[in-house]
């Protein structure tokens, strides 16, 4: 028997930083080390010089009572913002969610759309019972091509209802699928009174195959498209007690596990999921921040950029980009205070972000035009084929008699 031999760590350090997001995905969950190798800096920068890559945060600010949003990233000048933005939309928007590329956004009419700022696309989506204010939305690509994805959102529909001496709130939990293009209503997540989205403004964070949100009273709410179903479990005691930590728990992604981080005056702790099943923490790293603490007062974790940096908020209209390993920072001045905070990653292809329906329509169209070649009778028996595309069971007991009188045509010719 023929052994296998394994590839050099270089020669997949090279294949993986030329390879495609889905694809890395994928060569993640083959091997801890090679789900640690593509989180480093270094494998991060060449991926997305090699594979044409838009790596950065969408920081949605509030100006003038309207949001507006700044795209930041390693490669943005201290002075100046990213070329990267959502004028091509014409109109003001609000970014609801964001994931693998895509933003789920609000117009000023309230209309819900979905676009591709890399590749300048977007369409209309049928709107939710827009009646009931936001609580949280969340976008999950499912697959690129074809694309595939859901917009799970969470709304506020009744008041409280008493049951058994205690009050409880009825939320609203609706789901966007792409492949159908409608929404659906699940049975609605019922919280007790006093917990809530702790703050809209905090980022959903998709890890370990659910999207997680932290609630107010320090609970985990977890919601799993795919079984439509949730639960809520505690942050580690360790990360909610103060303990010299002067920022607030903030759930993370870190290296595909779901983490919680605070920063104190002088160390950044992190505390990761180890056992998902079993809801296990455990705290696994403590980055000494004192010098970036030395630089501005009080910087605040956002969300981690990679496994080697993190994004910061340092003052009122600034953020940083800070290198763990490096010690060094890169600082972006905005012109407003941010609101909220949308990780985005993007190729530069173009997808196809029609209604399913539309886009089979579009492709009966193109096949006609090619049927310019064709002899006649074909043709003809081409075009009155085409409606009836969605009958096939019948097609054959239908069409029979003319296939057959053709088919002595065209013998006899």
């Amino acid at each position: 028997m023929a052994l296998v031999k394994k590839l050099p760590d270089d020669a997949v350090f090279e294949i993986l930083t030329r390879s495609s997001l889905e694809t890395l995905g994928r060569c993640r969950s083959i091997s801890k080390e090679w789900n640690r190798v593509t989180y480093e800096s270094t494998f991060h920068q060449l991926l997305c010089q090699r594979s044409n890559i838009v790596s950065g945060f969408f920081i949605q600010s509030l100006v003038n009572s309207q949001l507006s949003s700044t795209f930041v990233s390693l490669d943005t000048d201290a002075s100046s913002t990213s070329a990267l933005s959502l004028d091509f939309l014409k109109v003001p928007v609000q970014i609801e969610a964001a994931n693998q590329g895509l933003l789920v956004c609000v117009n000023q009419n309230n209309r819900y759309l979905v676009c591709k700022p890399t590749t300048k696309q977007w369409v209309k989506i049928p709107n939710p019972k827009t009646k009931y204010p936001t609580a949280s939305t969340a976008l999950l690509v499912l697959k690129s091509n074809p694309l595939k994805y859901k917009i799970i959102r969470f709304s506020q529909a009744k008041k409280p209802v008493k049951r058994k001496s205690e009050f409880w709130r009825h939320v609203r939990c609706e789901i966007f699928n792409s492949t159908t293009w409608a929404w659906k209503r699940l049975k609605d997540v019922i919280l007790p009174c006093k917990t809530f989205f702790a703050n809209k403004e905090d980022s959903v964070v998709a890890a370990n195959g659910g999207l997680h949100w932290l609630l107010s009273d320090n609970q985990v709410f977890a919601f799993y498209e795919d079984a439509e179903n949730w639960e809520m479990f505690s942050l580690p005691p360790s990360a909610v007690d103060n303990g010299g930590h002067k920022s607030k728990p903030l759930l993370a992604e870190y290296q595909g596990r779901l983490a919680v981080i605070r920063s104190g005056e002088e160390f950044m702790d992190m505390w990761v999921m180890e056992d998902y099943g079993r809801k296990l923490w455990s705290a696994t790293r403590a980055w000494n921040i004192k010098k970036l603490c030395g630089e501005e007062i009080y910087p605040s974790p956002l969300a981690f950029h990679n496994g080697d940096a993190a994004l910061f908020m340092a003052a009122f209209d600034k953020v940083m980009f800070y290198n763990f390993q490096e010690g060094k920072s890169h600082k972006i001045r905005l012109q407003y205070h941010p609101h909220q905070i949308f990780k985005f990653q993007s190729d530069m292809e173009e997808v196809n972000l029609e209604r399913p329906d539309r886009v089979l329509k579009l492709q009966a169209k193109s096949e006609e035009v090619n049927m310019e070649n064709h002899p006649e009778d074909i043709r003809g028996l081409t075009k009155f084929l085409l409606p009836l595309k969605g009958f096939k069971p019948y097609l054959f007991l239908l069409l029979a008699p003319m296939l057959g009188v053709l088919y002595r045509c065209c013998s006899d010719a």
